[in-house]
């Protein structure tokens, strides 16, 4: 199954109905990286552990669109939920759903989704998702304080999260290709 003339696998190209298979490939390694390898960074007073995830499933949106933006959001969360210790199960699935949704409306548009446009929503996403999580455990009646909330965990998140986003959205374009809507009316004998 090689294309003799470039020698490269079918199955390895973006584009050639495999994008599923990069999807997931792409979901699994950022949560892995981000639950069991990713280590916590330290510059000086600023430490924090780089979001990879939401990385992926800002990358993914963009390329495929809203339906799989938001159930790999939604599968990411529940991973990485279901991987670490904690006291909400579905709450950072919650948020990565909606990040995932309204970053694939970008998927369907004219225009081509460029290099600085997709990292800064990526960096936007990272800095949302601990924002997120401060809001629930205040309603909860245990949220951190503001400033350790802004100064602790956002701002490491705006420093690293560019580090990160940039080589997952060259990642993800290679894999999946051109951006396009994949959409459940789009499947194969649906008019």
């Amino acid at each position: 199954m090689t294309d003799h003339a470039t020698g490269a696998l079918d199955w390895a190209r973006p584009g050639q109905g495999n994008g599923l298979r990069w999807v997931i490939a792409m979901t699994a390694c950022a949560v892995l990286l981000q639950v069991a390898i990713l280590p916590r960074f330290d510059i000086g007073p600023i430490e924090g552990i780089p979001n990879v995830v939401v990385c992926v499933v800002v990358a993914v949106a963009l390329l495929r669109g809203v339906v799989v933006g938001a159930v790999v959001g939604f599968a990411a969360g529940m991973l990485v939920e279901l991987l670490t210790p904690g006291e909400t199960l579905g709450v950072l699935a919650l948020v990565y759903v909606a990040i995932g949704a309204w970053c694939g409306r970008f998927a369907g548009g004219n225009a081509a989704v460029g290099r600085w446009f997709a990292v800064s929503l990526m960096v936007g996403a990272t800095v949302l998702v601990p924002l997120w999580m401060g809001l629930v455990y205040l309603l909860r009646g245990d949220g951190p304080p503001l400033g350790y909330l802004l100064g602790d965990i956002v701002v490491p998140q705006l420093i690293f999260a560019p580090l990160v986003a940039i080589p997952v959205w060259w990642a993800a374009q290679r894999l999946l290709g051109p951006p396009r809507e994949v959409e459940p009316w789009m499947a194969r004998g649906v008019a």
